[in-house]
């Protein structure tokens, strides 16, 4: 290790890497990338991936961020309402086309849903709704 003066600090001696080992590294991340289904998600990916969701309920259904916030809550995800709020702002601002798109395709299936679920028995509802989504082609 030398002292550089100029810049105040001790510099370590660069770790070089050659060119076919950096390709080699390159291709097994790709890899990596494409096969992988890591099982452990941060609380803002899986916010992302329920961001439709959210969208609708918010937008559509009149659901407070307040309200998200505890929905999130009984999800497992411990997250602040200014953090949801903030989180909600972001993605809306970039996907914000997609969400009206998701909540369009929706509108109707869960007018139909909250129609078929008015004074059903409770232990019908699980398949009650499963069985309209089914219908409507939205189950997963």
């Amino acid at each position: 290790m030398n002292f550089d003066p100029t810049q105040g600090r001790t510099q370590k001696k660069l770790h070089r890497i050659s060119m076919s080992d950096s390709e080699l590294g390159l291709t097994l991340l790709t890899l990596a990338i494409a096969t992988l289904e890591f099982e452990e998600r941060t609380q803002r990916q899986l916010f992302r991936r329920h961001m439709p969701m959210l969208y609708f309920l918010n937008r559509h259904e009149g659901v407070t961020f307040k309200q998200l916030t505890s929905l999130l809550a009984d999800c497992g995800m411990k997250l602040c309402e200014s953090t949801v709020r903030a989180y909600f702002s972001k993605l809306v601002n970039v996907n914000e086309a997609e969400y009206i798109k998701y909540a369009a395709d929706r509108v109707p299936v869960w007018n139909r849903l909250k129609q078929e679920l008015t004074g059903v028995d409770i232990t019908r509802i699980a398949s009650t709704a499963e069985r309209v989504l089914e219908e409507s082609g939205l189950s997963e």
